[in-house]
């Protein structure tokens, strides 16, 4: 309902008649008016106090909001042109698990502002991102940005213009170099983007048991707290004088970034270990387990901004995945896997309450997503080679062996197809191994490991005859899944896949012309967002993917194996403007999804939790935004700054990270 101001009619187009009146009729209709503006204004509070009180697994009260707002204004900046009545105040369902997305690995997209979102995947071209809060703001304060190693260099040299045109003497005793600037505004972003005690809680309250937080492959044992040393003389004299020390930036980049072994020059922010701790014993105290994703490798394992190294190629699989070249190269995915597994193991005796914060690890995300578009029969992709060249012919004859002859595999199976996919089957087998001969299994922690079906060149699929026309015309077709069916039954034994082997497949509506849904509709979209029965219809089909997922898994395997889809939204369509942003289908395809998945017994995870800056993107991809819509939250997910829109006043110091 909007809000509306109230006239009352007295029937009576007479404007002499009323102040001719009786005093005493006069006292009674101020007496009348008065009872029933009371009882207008005690029905509205009552009606929005009901509404205010629809939420998940909280029943029949919302989670409180502390702040000076106004908490009935529960649809403050709601959707222009739907009405309050779209929101039904029956239970909203929540996912138990959810992303802490493009914190500890940065995707550009989440900090468009309030004016720039567009495209979910940022084209070659575009520098989508405009800001970095708290100290990088707009074009004043800092570069645009692709990646996560762009976004350092470009602060870096911001950061270094201004030194220079402030003339300041770079020495240890006069501030920070560039490097040292940039890398304390990205630890002020991390160490502010989430509040643990407040958010975890409110987690918590919604019934959220997981967490899974993408990382960088970049960590490090020092912290960016050390590049300023006070340094204060012995003695009580009070006349002594204090002197400040800053690091270097020489040590910055060798105690607090990593440098990319296939972009020489190129340079990661560190992640401090004791700031994973922190976190870790944060989810502890709140009841909460994380799951920690290797998002980012060295070089890119995919190509788009969440590489790492956009808008650099990648080169994770052609330059240092033993044996790409086979030249004696030193192998960095592995021995990064490797160490994260020994550091875990570690943490469990060093740390064990922020051990018990930790569910699982997952040891890389979207394996050389997008590959199968490059590895297809020709026109396909002419412009650029292939980032996954294929395995030695002799090494790929022998692990399609392993994978499709074994005593165990009935004539009837799925067959691994050959193919440049090989490679990221064969580095995920070694990674399964690796978890498998450490101590994770026996402590209790599970691997999650993520695979994608755009891996897989389409003529490689498997043809189903038996197959309805109407299956396969809403995204169900099973062909991918098949393989990875098969590969996962050649990797993992029965007793690991029911205990902690768990296969995670993403699974979006937002790409391709099956699912997606669009303001204009057809052709841009399957259905168009304001035909109520064309949305539902496809939704309801498109959400059976959870069944086939789970049934063609457990052909290939056997009943009960652990399956997750680790990132799940309710957007329908990759394009925000195009997008579906009434809450009517926004509640619709969020939750047919969950309900399907719980039907299917696979584990989802909404990407993401929060985004503030991330403009119009937050309708669907904001779980705190799309809660708050629906009524469970009570305020909207924003933030105390503004991205890419602030004003520098006259004066204004140039230097943010101050």
């Amino acid at each position: 309902m909007t809000y509306q101001s109230i006239s009352i009619n007295h029937g009576d187009d007479n404007p002499t008649r009323s102040i001719q009146a009786p005093s005493s009729r006069r006292h009674r209709f101020i007496a009348i008016f008065a009872a029933g503006s009371l009882l207008y204004i005690t029905s509205d509070w009552l009606r929005l106090r009901l509404f205010s009180g629809s939420s998940s697994n909280l029943k029949s009260s919302s989670i409180k909001d502390t702040s000076t707002e106004n908490p009935n204004r529960i649809f403050h900046d709601i959707i222009p042109g739907h009405q309050i009545e779209d929101v039904s105040i029956s239970e909203v369902p929540i996912p138990t698990g959810v992303n802490l997305g493009s914190w500890l690995s940065l995707e550009d997209w989440f900090y468009v502002g309030e004016n720039g979102a567009v495209e979910v995947a940022s084209p070659d071209d575009a520098l989508a991102a405009s800001c970095l809060p708290p100290l990088h703001l707009d074009a004043s304060t800092g570069p645009r940005w692709n990646s996560e190693t762009d976004l350092l260099e470009g602060l870096a040299n911001h950061y270094d213009d201004q030194i220079n045109k402030q003339y300041i003497n770079r020495t240890q005793y006069f501030g920070l170099g560039p490097y040292g600037k940039a890398i304390k505004t990205i630890h002020a972003f991390r160490s502010n983007y989430l509040d643990f005690d407040t958010d975890f809680s409110t987690m918590a309250s919604l019934g959220i048991k997981y967490v899974r937080v993408p990382v960088s492959w970049c960590w490090t044992d020092s912290h960016p707290e050390e590049m300023i040393t006070v340094i204060k003389p012995e003695g009580d004299d009070d006349n002594v004088k204090v002197t400040t020390e800053f690091m270097s930036d020489k040590d910055v980049k060798e105690k607090l970034t990593c440098e990319d072994p296939f972009y020489p020059g190129v340079r990661w922010p560190a992640i401090p270990r004791s700031f994973v701790k922190q976190f870790l014993r944060a989810c502890a105290k709140h009841g909460i387990k994380a799951t920690l994703d290797i998002h980012t490798y060295p070089g890119g394992t995919s190509i788009g901004t969440f590489s790492g190294v956009w808008p650099r190629y990648s080169r994770f699989w052609t330059h240092g995945d033993v044996p790409a070249t086979d030249n004696g190269e030193k192998d960095v995915g592995r021995d990064i896997l490797r160490n994260m597994i020994m550091w875990l193991e570690n943490l469990s005796k060093e740390d064990p309450l922020a051990f018990t914060g930790l569910r699982a690890l997952s040891p890389m995300n979207e394996p050389a997503h997008l590959a199968g578009l490059y590895n297809g029969p020709k026109p396909i992709k002419l412009d650029k080679d292939t980032f996954l060249p294929p395995l030695p012919p002799e090494m790929a004859s022998d692990y399609l062996n392993e994978l499709n002859i074994a005593k165990s595999v009935p004539s009837t199976a799925t067959q691994v197809p050959d193919g440049n996919h090989l490679r990221v089957l064969m580095w995920l087998r070694d990674a399964v191994t690796e978890f498998r001969e450490s101590k994770l299994p026996s402590l209790g922690i599970q691997l999650h490991v993520n695979v994608h079906e755009s891996l897989l060149p389409t003529p490689l699929l498997p043809k189903y005859k038996d197959k309805l026309k109407e299956e396969l015309d809403y995204a169900l077709y099973p062909g991918a899944l098949a393989i990875f069916g098969a590969w996962w039954r050649a990797t993992t034994s029965p007793d690991e896949r029911t205990s902690w082997a768990v296969l995670d497949i993403h699974h979006y509506h937002a790409w391709g012309d099956a699912c997606s849904g669009a303001v204009e509709g057809p052709p841009t979209g399957r259905y168009k967002c304001s035909d109520e029965e064309a949305r539902n219809k496809v939704l309801s089909k498109c959400s059976e993917w959870a069944t086939i997922y789970r049934q063609t898994l457990e052909k290939e395997c056997e009943p009960g194996i652990l399956l997750a889809s680790a990132e799940f939204s309710a957007s329908t369509h990759h394009s925000v403007r195009h997008a579906c942003n009434d809450i009517a289908t926004l509640r619709t395809t969020y939750e047919m999804q969950l309900q399907a998945a719980k039907y299917a017994g696979v584990e989802l995870f909404w990407w993401s939790y929060q985004m503030p800056y991330g403009g119009a993107f937050r309708n669907a991809w904001s779980l705190k935004h799309l809660l708050y819509l629906l009524g469970v939250l009570p305020r909207p997910d924003v933030s105390n700054f503004h991205c890419g829109d602030h004003i520098p006043p006259s004066g204004e110091p140039l230097d943010a990270s101050i």
